[in-house]
């Protein structure tokens, strides 16, 4: 497409749009690429939850479940009530804090995702580990006593500052480490990280791959031939919960969520670009309000391409009264539906839920 004008305008730019951009500018003489620019795409709606959410520690005043029963238990005088990116989160003072969720088959998996926001503090804490700046953000164990990181997600430093001899960059970085037995397998990132930052750190281990997504941006990749080996040693917030060879966190770490699949990078760019909108939250996934036109109907906002239920009830004092209208596969985040019911329909209420309705 030729353009002759000094700005270039963009318009309906989708969230898996985002990334790096260049132009090719052109004249009689020749063509020269300009340097890359980074596109980022606001979203002014939280994003509905990929499929596959298994597990969801929001760390909104607890270390409770959202999307099961595996809670967590705030140890020594780690907290869930700290600054979050999406209302609060869960704050460990480097000493002796972390959350612990007793172990279950949810953590078995042999491909996942497991996403967070993060940030740290300091860079050094108090530590036995192996090296200097080291901090765990999410642990679990495999079933040996050495080399016992099932899957981990670290705060690393590379080797000009104490750390790994091969390490691509010079500073403190992310790191997603996985192993079996005496085999382990990293995927060292590139991307340098501070302290009085909010990161979005996703680690996702697929059939033969594992990879390290960082502010919604894949920053490693590394193949890997072997299986998962799982413990029945709990997962862990903020430390490996072991008392030898542990790297504890000086920090917060905010939706914490684990998945029974891969997510594609459109989707872990997505939850990024949401930023404090996050996740969408059931029940309450969509927020519903009447419209004052005389045709009975509301507005809401959801996900594009999710399915949401419409629910009736004639007395809001009955919790059991609700029944379901139709159900509505989203075009756009924002919309606007009216009820056509027959002209003896008599005054009624309407809601708005996550996923299909059953239909009388």
């Amino acid at each position: 497409m030729g353009v002759t004008n000094t700005s270039l305008t963009l318009t309906n730019v989708q969230v898996n749009q985002a990334g790096d951009y260049s132009v090719l500018v052109t004249n009689r003489s020749g063509s020269t690429p300009s340097s890359n620019r980074v596109l980022t795409v606001n979203v002014p709606f939280c994003v509905s939850p990929p499929a596959g959410l298994a597990d969801w520690w929001p760390g909104d005043g607890a270390a409770n479940n959202t999307a099961g029963t595996n809670h967590g238990i705030l140890v020594a005088s780690a907290t869930a009530n700290g600054p979050g990116v999406k209302g609060t989160g869960f704050h460990f003072d480097g000493t002796n804090d972390y959350v612990q969720i007793p172990d279950s088959p949810n953590f078995h998996l042999a491909n996942f995702t497991v996403e967070t926001w993060v940030r740290f503090d300091k860079m050094d804490i108090p530590s036995d580990g192996p090296t200097l700046g080291q901090q765990y953000m999410i642990f679990k164990q495999n079933s040996h006593a050495t080399s016992f990181e099932d899957f981990v997600l670290i705060k690393d430093r590379t080797k000009s500052a104490g750390g790994d001899a091969d390490s691509p960059v010079n500073g403190d970085i992310f790191l997603f480490m996985i192993s079996s037995g005496t085999l382990t397998l990293e995927a060292e990132g590139f991307a340098l990280v501070t302290n009085g930052v909010w990161y979005h750190v996703a680690a996702v281990r697929g059939p033969d791959y594992i990879q390290l997504y960082v502010n919604g941006k894949l920053d490693a990749q590394t193949n890997v031939l072997f299986p998962q080996d799982y413990g029945t040693f709990p997962l862990c917030f903020g430390s490996s919960g072991q008392s030898y060879g542990d790297c504890k966190l000086g920090g917060s770490l905010d939706e914490v969520s684990l998945y029974n699949r891969v997510l594609s990078s459109n989707e872990i760019a997505a939850i990024y670009q949401a930023g404090s909108l996050g996740k969408c939250k059931s029940p309450a996934n969509v927020q519903a309000a009447v419209s004052p036109d005389l045709d009975p109907g509301m507005s809401f906002a959801g996900g594009v391409g999710q399915t949401y239920g419409v629910q009736a009830s004639s007395n809001l004092a009955d919790p059991n009264g609700w029944q379901g209208v139709t159900d509505l596969t989203l075009a756009a985040q924002t919309n606007l539906w009216y009820d056509p019911p027959p002209a003896t329909q008599a005054q009624r209420f309407y809601r708005v839920v996550q996923g299909a309705v059953s239909i009388p």
